[in-house]
C-alpha cells in the first residue's frame, strides 16, 4: 500500500500543538545528556589533575567502561522497557531515565568529592551504567506516542538537540565553573558535582512533568 509521510514542516506543528509534552521531553532528555558529556569528558582530567594517574590508567579504565558497561546498560535499558511496556506500564520510557537521573545524582556528588581515587574509579563504572541507561527508553517515547510517519524525523530531531546541546553544555558548564566560578584547576571536583547537579536537577522535575503528561495522552496508533 501506499507508505503516508510528513514533511518537516508539518513535523513541526505537530510539535508546537503538542508542545506541552515534547517541550518537558526534549528538554529534560537533552539536559541528561548534557550530565553525561559532562562527567565523560572531564573524567580523564579529573583522576590525571586530583589522583596523578596516567593518561593510559584512566584512558583503559574509562574506554572499557563504556564498551562494556555502557553497551550492557543499552540492552538492559532496552530489555527493561520492554518488560514494563508488556505489563501495561505506559510511563515505561519515563521510569528508567527518572530512576537513572534519582540514583546518578548523588552517587555523581560521590565521585568528585569523596578523595579517594579508588571510590571515584568505582563510581566511574557506576555512572556510565546510569548515564547511558535512560537514552534508548527516552527516544522511544516517540516510537509509542508520536503519529507514525513523524517518528524518525522526531526521534533525529531530539538525537540532533542531545547532540548539538548537550554536547555544548556540559563540558562547557564545568570548564566555566572551573575557570571563571572558581578560578582554580585544582577546583574541578566541585566544578563537576555542581554542573552535574545543575542539570540533572531539572532534567528530572522535567522528565516528571512530561511524565504526568504522557499518563493523560492516548498512545498513538501503530
Amino acid at each position: 500500500g501506499q507508505v503516508e509521510r510528513a514533511t518537516f514542516a508539518e513535523v513541526l506543528r505537530y510539535l508546537a500543538r503538542e508542545r506541552r509534552f515534547y517541550g518537558p521531553l526534549m528538554f529534560g532528555m537533552v539536559l541528561m545528556a548534557a550530565y553525561q558529556y559532562g562527567v565523560t569528558a572531564w573524567a580523564i582530567a579529573f583522576f590525571m589533575r586530583i589522583h596523578g594517574w596516567s593518561p593510559g590508567e584512566i584512558g583503559l579504565l574509562h574506554g572499557l567502561s563504556f564498551i562494556v558497561v555502557g553497551t550492557g546498560a543499552s540492552y538492559v535499558g532496552g530489555r527493561w522497557c520492554n518488560r514494563l511496556v508488556a505489563a501495561g506500564r505506559r510511563d515505561a520510557t519515563f521510569v528508567i531515565p527518572l530512576v537513572a537521573g534519582l540514583v546518578a545524582l548523588p552517587l555523581t556528588l560521590v565521585f568528585a568529592l569523596a578523595g579517594d581515587a579508588r571510590v571515584s574509579a568505582v563510581l566511574l563504572v557506576v555512572l556510565t551504567f546510569f548515564g547511558v541507561i535512560s537514552f534508548g527508553p527516552g527516544m522511544s517515547t516517540y516510537q509509542l506516542y508520536a503519529p507514525n510517519p513523524m517518528r524518525a524525523q522526531l526521534t533525529a530531531l531530539h538525537s540532533l538537540f542531545s547532540t548539538l546541546v548537550g554536547g555544548g553544555l556540559g563540558p562547557w558548564l564545568t570548564a566555566w565553573f572551573t575557570v571563571r566560578v572558581f578560578g582554580d584547576p585544582k577546583a574541578l571536583p566541585q566544578s563537576m558535582a555542581l554542573a552535574s547537579t545543575l542539570v540533572l536537577v531539572p532534567a528530572l522535575l522535567s522528565l516528571m512533568v512530561c511524565r504526568h503528561m504522557l499518563l493523560r495522552k492516548a498512545p498513538a496508533a501503530a
